[in-house]
């Protein structure tokens, strides 16, 4: 059990299966600016848990040293969605994006980019 226990999140990010948990103080939040600082506190054994994406934590585990004695609990995990965010001023992209999405080409390089993360361009 967390209960008691302080839980690394990147601030400004909302966890919807653990704020009432916060709220009625059965765990206590710590905020930092990203996922790459949340590893690097726990690497350094300074709190015991954190929250990131398990793409970050495999691509960093991968990449830097430092994290070879970190794990990930292996039953709590929520998949999530993530969005493309542009300028108003630039509307047009996401106009060009279903059209974009079928390029073979971009698709490829999309692949790359997912496989370099750990995750599967198929889900």
């Amino acid at each position: 059990s967390m209960y008691g226990e302080k839980l690394l999140c990147v601030r400004g990010y909302y966890y919807a299966n653990l704020e009432k948990l916060f709220i009625e103080g059965k765990i206590s939040r710590a905020n930092v600016n990203s996922e790459d600082q949340i590893m690097k506190v726990i690497a350094r054994d300074r709190y015991k848990f954190g929250i990131i994406s398990l793409s970050a934590f495999n691509y960093k585990k991968r990449t830097e040293k430092i994290y070879d004695e970190l794990t990930y609990s292996k039953n709590h995990q929520d998949d999530f969605m993530r969005y493309i965010q542009v300028s108003k001023t630039k509307k047009d992209i996401v106009e060009d994006l279903p059209s974009i999405s079928k390029n073979k080409a971009f698709l490829k390089e999309l692949e790359v980019l997912f496989n370099n993360y750990g995750l599967d361009i198929s889900k």
